[in-house]
């Protein structure tokens, strides 16, 4: 703070005033939790493709996979790889489902199915997931980079076998990402139809 001038300061406290009075302005509109959450189901596809990228490139990105990539080499790229047709399977099959139950949260889609138990188990669980993810350096990638770089690891790898991420268990962990998970389905849910 000591190296803060004034106008730094003036800076930063004009973006918070244009933030809360944008905030003012566009919260005059909404009259629904739906108005909220998902601008009130209006948002066009070309929208909800750059939120859900924007979404998805985040801290973890730069902290967590950076982490993993020091372990595990650029095979942890995997994960987005197979997420190109994890999209494709989650707007087919899983977004229709949602819109048609015409729901806000992922959570309260559980509650609608199951209980309210299952509603607060998934809100738990992914709280607790955000927080706790795995952090890195790029320090620490750039001093064992040199034996990470392959895209495609062993058969006998403990964690990311060739054969596990093709054809193993990490489809149910994409598709729960993608088509369960709160935080990026909810851009989805804010579109008005399947199309």
């Amino acid at each position: 703070m000591e190296h803060l001038t004034g106008l730094d300061l003036a800076i930063v406290v004009a973006y918070f005033a244009v933030i809360v009075l944008i905030g003012i302005l566009v919260s005059r509109r909404e009259r629904s939790a739906s108005d909220y959450f998902l601008a009130g189901r209006a948002l066009p596809w070309w929208l909800i493709g750059i939120s859900l990228i924007a979404s998805n490139i985040s801290t973890e990105h730069f902290v967590g996979m950076a982490g993993s990539g020091v372990t595990f080499g650029l095979a942890i790229a995997s994960y987005e790889w197979m997420a190109a047709i994890t999209l494709v399977i989650v707007a087919r099959w899983f977004v229709p489902r949602l819109l048609a139950h015409n729901v806000t949260t992922m959570p309260e889609d559980l509650e609608r199915r199951f209980d309210i138990r299952s509603r607060g188990l998934l809100a738990g669980y992914m709280l607790l997931a955000y927080v706790f993810v795995a952090v890195g350096g790029w320090g620490a990638f750039r001093e064992q980079a040199a034996d990470k770089l392959p895209m495609v690891l062993p058969l006998d790898h403990p964690e990311l076998p060739w054969f596990a991420v093709f054809f193993g268990g990490l489809w149910i962990a994409n598709l729960f990402y993608w088509g369960c998970n709160q935080f990026i389905t909810q851009r989805v849910l804010g579109a008005r139809d399947v199309r």
